[in-house]
């Protein structure tokens, strides 16, 4: 989910104007987007009380297919500012849920460590594997191509994660 979302970081101003957008529709998206990820995390601390982190990183991810599913469709780059209201629901959701796990994951005295390599890998790896892949998919398929694979990395994402997050219920039964 992180490859998608860091690869829609390094191209959706090239895919605006590949659908014809001016280059100032490229900063109201950016715009639109980061004002829902404030009020995502403004109000992330509501959820945490009645559901577990990695419920919310399920949701995420469902919600960055079907982002990534309407992007490859799209043909009027208007409507990305639309579809950019949920880069805060998708991005501010995972990368919170996902600090809020590693917090109960990793022991109080490596709890620093952990988030580290969260980061780094979520921003450094991602990142240039979304950017090289991403050009590359952008040079030879266009920003259709490029979106329906971030929908199908978004749905892998989502299947592994359920996955283990049943396998967890069920060692949690266990013990």
């Amino acid at each position: 989910m992180s490859v998608g979302h860091r690869a829609n970081d390094s191209f959706l101003g090239l895919f605006i104007v590949e659908l014809g957008g001016a280059e100032s529709l490229i900063g109201m998206a950016w715009f639109v987007g980061v004002v829902s990820e404030a009020v995502v995390f403004f109000l992330s601390y509501l959820w945490f009380r009645r559901f577990h982190p990695l419920f919310f990183i399920l949701i995420a991810g469902l919600l960055y297919a079907f982002r990534w599913f309407m992007m490859a469709g799209m043909d009027d780059p208007s409507h990305v500012l639309w579809l950019q209201v949920l880069h805060g629901i998708t991005f501010g959701g995972m990368y919170f849920s996902a600090l809020q796990y590693i917090s109960k994951l990793v022991p109080e005295e490596l709890q620093a460590t952990g988030h580290l390599l969260f980061i780094t890998t979520f921003f450094g790896l991602s990142g240039v594997i979304g950017s090289l892949g991403g050009g590359w998919m952008m040079e030879h398929y266009g920003g259709e191509g490029l979106y329906t694979l971030l929908g199908v990395f978004a749905v892998t994402g989502v299947l592994f994660l359920f996955i283990y997050s049943l396998r967890l219920k069920i060692a949690l039964r266990e013990t």
